[in-house]
């Protein structure tokens, strides 16, 4: 049962972020945004999440190259990609 509640708790916290990205953050004029996540990982496992969910977003944390989070950066900075997901 208290797998069953996290697992669930985790797909309300999804439902919420793609309505806060795909809905609130345009209705408020906010064109581009930082993702903050804890861990690389969890970098990279928001970064699949957005994917699947069609929403544009570049990852910056340390599993990279330097030539990767300048690339991510610039795409960034250009308003190329409106997310930046950052450790």
């Amino acid at each position: 049962l208290f797998a069953l509640r996290c697992r669930d708790l985790t797909q309300v916290k999804e439902v919420y972020l793609h309505h806060l990205l795909t809905v609130g953050l345009p209705a408020a004029g906010i064109r581009s945004s930082i993702l903050f996540a804890s861990t690389c990982r969890g970098c990279h496992l928001l970064s699949l999440l957005l994917e699947e969910l069609g929403l544009p977003a570049v990852a910056l944390h340390s599993g990279l190259s330097q030539r990767q989070r300048l690339a991510s950066l610039a795409r960034f900075k250009s308003e190329a990609v409106p997310l930046l997901l950052a450790t």
